[in-house]
């Protein structure tokens, strides 16, 4: 069975998806992000490791007093 749109083999819909990963604060306002892991569809073909890399941008918000 084929689901999500992109003809993604994942049997009846259920994935695992253990990962591990990590922040590291270049700035108060900046962080470099990064993680790995495996997907592994219960009921499907889908089976593969993947790495993430990014960047995220702290906002702060102005409070009244």
């Amino acid at each position: 069975m084929l689901a999500g749109g992109g003809g993604i083999a994942t049997g009846q819909g259920l994935i695992i998806k253990p990962s591990l990963g990590f922040d590291y604060e270049l700035s108060k306002t900046l962080n470099l992000r990064a993680a790995a892991g495996y997907v592994k569809a219960r009921g499907g073909e889908l089976s593969s490791p993947f790495i993430n890399l990014g960047l995220k941008y702290n906002i702060s918000f102005l409070k009244l007093k």
